[in-house]
């Protein structure tokens, strides 16, 4: 459970499951405890966001340089406005980072891993390493 600044209680696994069900949507992490409202770290799918700029004429270079195009951000934005509306005004993700990195249970450099290896999200690992990303959200 998260605890908003505001005192809100919020349970991070159904916004994540909503968020991971869409085809777009690789993985997500959902924070917002202590803070004021609640945001998320979502890794787009690359198969999933590969086919969509296909079929929008849109042409693909790497994961990391699409996640910073202005259509695919809104592509994302328009994806939470057809979650948001499923959860209390409290509980819905008000802000929200693409990552271009695909979290996973081990990594080659001998940097910590974002996932166990039954592919849990390490929450306080995915906290410390993307601190800046989610202190520009709260800005």
């Amino acid at each position: 459970m998260l605890k908003t600044s505001g005192g809100k209680y919020v349970a991070p696994a159904p916004l994540e499951t909503a968020l991971k069900e869409h085809h777009l949507v690789e993985q997500a992490m959902v924070v917002g405890d202590g803070l004021k409202f609640i945001s998320a770290l979502i890794v787009p799918s690359p198969d999933g966001l590969q086919d969509w700029c296909k079929r929008h004429e849109i042409p693909w270079t790497n994961l990391e340089e699409m996640v910073r195009r202005p259509e695919v951000i809104r592509r994302y934005e328009m994806l939470l406005e057809r979650i948001n509306p499923h959860f209390g005004q409290f509980e819905q993700i008000k802000k929200f980072e693409l990552l271009p990195t695909v979290w996973e249970p081990v990594k080659a450099d001998g940097s910590e891993a974002e996932l166990t290896p039954t592919m849990k999200v390490k929450r306080r690992v995915i906290l410390e390493k993307y601190k800046k990303e989610i202190e520009e959200m709260y800005k």
